[in-house]
């Protein structure tokens, strides 16, 4: 833009340059001119409130019945110039505008609206519209090219000014000469004027070297922010890998720990006294605690790296009340407390969420609720709420950031509302909003009551958004809090209820087909024939000896107790840590299985070529020299093995290590710290499905 005379052809240039570096499709340069005279690409310097901003430039636009003028206020391009700050529009509503080329049209997702300033003065507009959202990136560069076009508008203007003095300077120059002898009297004055436009000479050549001033501090501005931009990325990588390596890290010994606690506490030789087992029982305690502590950390930097899943599906609303009545009824009655669960009849049978999550945030709030009341009664209450004349109105802040984060687009969309309501002690207003950082707690002192890491509720509002929701909360100090969970209520005719139905009998008929139909599915899978060599998740020999890998992975196994025996069938743990391979020796023992060792994954391939008897590998992931994910997809390239069951064994719990697990060969994926029963069930699986 540097050296540019003409602000038609700035602002043309504008458009072309940075209508594509931001990922834009659409945009108009706006210029700021006096409202009271006829326009002349000088926008006025004393008052923004007697301007029109007038079209200058385009990128992509079409002749509409759009007018192509403005004054301060009117639509958003005046209001834009009023604020003096960006406008940004996050979801174009239909028919908004339209992008046309000559093969189509469409809307527009993002639209800014960008007042170009220079030291407080409106000097122009700039919108922008693109198919995509506007990244932070392109924000930020917005944010700082907007003041260098500024700065270059401005400049324009100036030196436009000055032309028009010095052409008026010549002007009367030529005229002294003609009428020197009439206005000698004048020489003075002219004096005087030259004297002026000497000064203001001065003044530009300052200008231009604040100019150039200011465009090196952007300039290094820019440098700097992208340096702090690649070392943030950095950051969040270290930040993941490390948190992947220390659940690793900290999962191996917390593995052999519970299952030495647990085979403690079970005392199935019954030499230890009740106290023994009581500390055994106390050992497991604090080994799950910790387990959680682990897995709420995890959760954590998940949302916070972008890699928590959220997979939607249609659940039953019957189904979810069953689980928290079977999860919380025993904690409260255990602490002498009233509960409820309260439905409305006007909510659908039916609710378009991610199961797993919702569980997992209704049972954070639901675990806070018992655990910080010591009398009185906890309610969970599931209702309709929908605008603000509702019989249960929505906050108008909660509504607020939900249209602006697009959960919702329209503000009387219906909601649903989870509300946990307690009598316990409350909590003071001004820590309502510290809560929900993740360590914090409204008694944070070394002397609190009540223990905690304060990552629940941290965790619960970022699952919330997640599944596009969000959570309120409200409470008076002694006298007990509500925290609710807003979530989208998708309508329609799949989610409606006639009126003559009554609701709890439709989700009862819901619940009893769901359960019909895994009945009949079960029977299938069980009159099927499965070959090992088919099974999912096991190579097969193809003709020439080279595995091949089964399309999809394998379902996962219930979590139902093993209750058989195994009858001398040999088992082979690769690990590089003994207390693990210890401690599942011990528990494999016990249940009529000969146990095989091996350190590493090369001496794991000895092993097997030594004792090809064997019916089960159990195989950790992270070893030295040649990891399980090698080690297994070894194995599956000897034709022998083809059908063996491999068992990945490991600590890593991050997105995506099942189904690398899987992608390397391994039968099934089982995480540490292992639940013993569990694992029983997945070999006893594996072991009869290789039988058949």
């Amino acid at each position: 833009m540097q050296g540019r005379r003409d602000l038609e052809a700035v602002a043309a240039l504008i458009m072309s340059e940075l209508t594509p570096v931001v990922s834009a499709q659409h945009g108009a340069f706006f210029l700021a001119q006096p409202g009271t005279r006829p326009p002349d690409l000088v926008p006025d310097e004393e008052d923004d409130g007697d301007l029109i901003l007038r079209l200058i430039g385009s990128y992509g636009y079409q002749r509409r019945a759009m007018p192509t003028t403005f004054r301060p206020g009117e639509s958003l391009i005046g209001q834009a110039a009023v604020e003096k700050r960006p406008i940004l529009l996050k979801s174009a509503p239909p028919g908004y505008l339209k992008i046309a080329s000559g093969l189509g049209e469409a809307a527009p997702v993002n639209v800014i609206v960008m007042p170009v300033l220079f030291e407080g003065r409106l000097l122009g507009i700039i919108e922008l519209a693109s198919f995509n959202a506007f990244t932070k990136v392109s924000l930020d560069f917005l944010d700082q090219i907007a003041e260098m076009i500024g700065v270059t508008v401005n400049t324009i203007s100036v030196n436009t000014k000055t032309e028009g003095l010095l052409l008026e300077s010549q002007r009367l120059t030529a005229e002294l000469s003609m009428r020197s002898a009439e206005l000698e009297a004048r020489q003075e004055e002219l004096q005087r004027s030259n004297a002026e436009l000497e000064e203001k000479a001065e003044l530009l050549a300052t200008q231009n070297r604040d100019i150039e001033i200011k465009n090196s501090e952007i300039e290094e501005a820019r440098q700097v922010l992208e340096e702090r931009a690649e070392q943030l990325a950095l950051s969040s990588r270290y930040k993941s890998e490390f948190l992947a390596n220390m659940s690793h890290e900290l999962r191996t010994p917390l593995n052999s720990l519970l299952i030495l606690a647990k085979l403690l506490s079970d005392n199935a030789e019954g030499n230890l006294s009740p106290k023994q087992v009581e500390f055994s029982e106390t050992i497991h305690g604090a080994g799950s605690d910790l387990l959680q502590l682990i897995n709420d950390i995890l959760d954590l930097s998940k949302v916070e790296a972008g890699k928590m899943d959220v997979r939607p599906s249609r659940i039953a609303l019957v189904q979810l009340v069953d689980y928290v009545q079977a999860t919380f009824r025993p904690l409260t009655a255990d602490k002498g407390l009233d509960f409820e669960v309260r439905v409305s009849p006007d909510l659908p049978a039916t609710l378009h969420t991610d199961e797993q999550r919702l569980q997992q945030v209704l049972r954070n709030l639901l675990s806070n609720a018992v655990k910080f009341t010591d009398s009185g009664s906890v309610e969970l209450l599931i209702q309709p709420a929908v605008g603000g004349s509702a019989e249960y109105p929505v906050p108008q802040h909660i509504r607020e950031q939900l249209l602006e984060t697009g959960a919702i687009s329209d503000p009387d969309e219906p909601l649903i509302a989870f509300s946990v309501t307690d009598t316990g002690i409350g909590i003071p207003h001004n820590k309502l909003t510290e809560i929900f950082e993740a360590f914090k707690q409204a008694d944070g002192t070394t002397s609190r009551k009540y223990a905690g890491t304060g990552l629940g509720l941290s965790i619960s509002r970022e699952i919330a958004r997640l599944l596009g929701g969000e959570i309120d909360s409200e409470s008076e100090l002694e006298r007990g809090s509500t925290f609710t969970l807003y979530l989208p209520l998708a309508a329609g005719p799949e989610a409606a209820l006639p009126a003559t139905t009554n609701p709890a009998q439709v989700w009862a008929d819901e619940v009893r087909e769901a359960a019909q139909e895994r009945r009949r599915e079960a029977a299938v899978l069980a009159a099927l024939p499965r070959p090992s060599a088919e099974r999912p998740g096991v190579a097969t020999a193809s003709a020439n000896g080279m595995p091949t890998r089964p399309a999809q992975p394998p379902e996962p196994l219930a979590d139902v107790p093993f209750g058989g025996h195994f009858e001398g069938q040999k088992v082979l743990i690769v690990d590089d840590d003994i207390r693990n391979v210890f401690a599942l020796t011990s528990v494999l023992e016990q249940y009529g299985l000969t146990v095989l060792y091996a350190e590493n994954g090369r001496e794991g391939i000895e092993v097997l070529e030594q004792h090809e008897d064997v019916s089960l590998v159990l195989m950790d992931i992270m070893m030295p020299e040649m990891d399980g994910y090698a080690t297994t997809e070894a194995i599956r390239r000897m034709p022998q093995f083809a059908g063996l069951p491999i068992i990945a064994l490991t600590a890593k719990a991050m997105k995506g290590d099942k189904e690398k697990s899987i992608a390397a060969g391994a039968s099934d994926h089982v995480t540490k710290p292992v639940d013993t029963d569990h694992l029983l069930g997945v070999m006893d699986h594996w072991l009869q499905a290789r039988e058949r």
